[in-house]
């Protein structure tokens, strides 16, 4: 998936309306796909509030 992206953007090299317009459009659509697997994911509170105060992973 990477080498698709990297010859796309080898593609685009220069900075135009176009390539902005295209940059946030992707950007966009990998927002709303991370929003959406995260929503069918069902998370205990314990773990939310070690994330949310920063401890990471711990048990």
């Amino acid at each position: 998936m990477s080498a698709v992206l990297a010859k796309g953007f080898a593609y685009h090299d220069k900075q135009t309306s176009y390539h902005k317009t295209l940059c946030d459009q992707q950007w966009l659509l990998l927002f709303r796909l991370v929003n959406m697997i995260n929503c069918e994911q069902e998370l205990a509170a314990l773990m939310v509030m070690s994330y949310l105060m920063g401890w990471g992973d711990t048990y």
